[in-house]
């Protein structure tokens, strides 16, 4: 499942429609999918205390903000295709919106992580609330 609504791509989405739309369609990713250690949490509290939870990041090097609008255009820009008249598959993405100038920013995913290097993979501990 997606579990990427707070990535830049979807942050500068939602920050440009917030600017040009004076009610923006929320990202159903934000609204409907917890966070993995979330997950971990509620499993957890249901008993099944020994959990390997895991979460794939998938890098993708885009040259240019176009790339990134035809990467996401079917993901988390097609709540954007009624407010911005876009008809489904068809229209230029890019020039609804303005060119965005946003710095870049680091991918940070502040998680309860603990690596393993010899699996290729990051193990979720969960965070124990009271």
């Amino acid at each position: 499942m997606p579990a990427n609504a707070d990535h830049p791509a979807h942050t500068v989405a939602a920050e440009l429609a917030a600017e040009l739309l004076a009610e923006p369609p929320p990202d159903p990713v934000a609204e409907n999918v917890l966070a993995p250690e979330d997950y971990a949490v509620v499993l957890d509290e249901l008993g099944f205390g020994d959990q390997h939870v895991r979460l794939q990041v998938y890098v993708h090097h885009l040259r240019s903000t176009r790339e990134v609008v035809e990467w996401v255009k079917g993901t988390t820009l097609t709540r954007f295709k009624e407010p911005f008249g876009q008809e489904a598959g068809t229209g230029s993405w890019t020039s609804t919106a303005p060119a965005c100038s946003r710095p870049r920013r680091p991918l940070a995913v502040p998680l309860p992580l603990q690596a393993d290097p010899a699996l290729g993979q990051v193990l979720l501990t969960p965070d124990k609330r009271t």
